[in-house]
């Protein structure tokens, strides 16, 4: 199974369409003051990838849904194809920047490049204790690996092959939510495929906006 992974994998990775991150990684949106600040970190699906404005992306659309008629400053520092091993410099790049919620994407790389859920599971444990200790009283949701054979690029047998692999990253997500006293918001299990980008592996406006959804639920639970 492992080889038939990597071959399949080889192939998509050679033949996806490459999509580019969306101008303009920060946002406002004007609304009664003061205003909350939320910063996303991660991967691709932080970035934007697969919209065409950030306003569009996760980030944008949860500050949209987050508080309706507050102010909200919010900012990416995510980027495309980062594994859990890169959290924390990002954590760095965010400096002194204030935060009242942070938005954490992070699994889909590890589980592709087949890093052990357990370090997984310690870089995600170390993220949590640094951003609670730099912003103790911030809410920090870590969004749901996503179901790939939801993916319309992976549809079939390779969908099902990585779901089963990321079974460990899944459980591993959990805990480390759980531990830290973070929330943790479940992939939306009824995401289609129109709710997809172009490139049939990261989710458009459509599947950002169910998403970001599921991520404000889960503040109020």
């Amino acid at each position: 199974m492992r080889w038939e992974l990597m071959l399949r994998l080889a192939w998509l990775w050679a033949t996806a369409r490459r999509l580019p991150a969306p101008p303009g990684p920060r946002g406002f949106i004007h609304g009664a003051t003061p205003a909350l600040a939320l910063l996303g970190f991660g991967d691709s699906i932080a970035a934007g990838i697969g919209v065409a404005d950030q306003s569009e992306g996760l980030v944008g659309q949860v500050a949209a849904k987050l508080s309706p008629g507050r102010a909200i400053r919010w900012e990416s520092f995510a980027k495309s194809g980062a594994t859990a091993d890169a959290l924390v410099s990002m954590l760095d790049r965010a400096g002194h920047e204030p935060a009242d919620f942070v938005l954490l994407s992070c699994g889909v790389n590890d589980i592709i490049r087949r890093r052990p859920a357990e370090q997984f599971y310690r870089k995600l444990m170390q993220f949590h204790a640094q951003a609670l200790h730099r912003w103790p009283r911030a809410i920090i949701v870590h969004v749901g690996v996503p179901a790939f054979a939801t993916f319309p690029a992976l549809h079939g047998r390779l969908g099902r092959i990585l779901d089963r692999q990321a079974i460990g990253y899944v459980a591993a997500a959990k805990k480390a939510a759980l531990d830290a006293g973070i929330r943790y918001a479940e992939f939306p299990a009824d995401i289609r495929c129109e709710h997809f980008a172009v490139d049939g592996f990261h989710a458009g406006p459509a599947g950002c906006a169910a998403w970001a959804g599921r991520v404000v639920e889960s503040l109020s639970v």
